[in-house]
C-alpha cells in the first residue's frame, strides 16, 4: 500500500495525537524531514510552536537547526531571546552543542540581546 504525502501527514499527526506509538513530535519532524514530507513537517512545526516553553526552547531550537526547519528556528530563536535570562538557566541550554551555542550568542548579540 502506498500513501500520498497528504495521507502520510495525516497518519503521522493522528499517531502523534492518539499516542498509538511512542514517537515524539521532534521524532515525527525528523521522519518528515527524512522523507521530504513538507506538509507533515509544517504540521509538526505548528505543534512544536504551540508547545514551546522556557524549559524546552533551546532543545527545540537545536532540533529546528538539525532538521533544517527555518521558520521554526526563527520562532525558537526569538522565544529564546525574549526569555533569555530564564532560558540560560535551563539544563537544555547548558547541554547544547558548542557551535550552536556560539551561533546563538553571536546572533542574539546582533539583535541587541546583551545591551545594558
Amino acid at each position: 500500500m502506498s500513501l500520498s504525502g497528504s495521507s502520510l501527514a495525516e497518519v503521522g499527526i493522528v499517531i502523534y495525537w492518539t499516542g498509538v506509538c511512542t514517537v515524539s513530535i521532534s521524532g515525527l519532524l525528523d521522519l518528515a524531514t527524512s522523507y521530504c514530507e513538507n506538509r507533515l513537517k509544517r504540521m509538526c512545526q505548528h505543534i512544536i510552536k504551540r508547545g514551546i516553553t522556557v524549559e524546552n526552547a533551546f532543545s527545540l531550537l537545536s532540533a529546528a537547526v538539525r532538521y533544517d526547519a527555518e521558520d521554526l528556528e526563527e520562532f525558537c530563536f526569538k522565544f529564546c531571546v525574549n526569555h533569555l535570562t530564564a532560558v540560560t538557566q535551563t539544563a537544555a541550554f547548558w547541554q547544547v552543542d558548542g557551535n550552536l551555542l556560539k551561533d546563538f550568542i553571536c546572533r542574539a548579540s546582533r539583535c541587541g540581546a546583551f545591551k545594558n
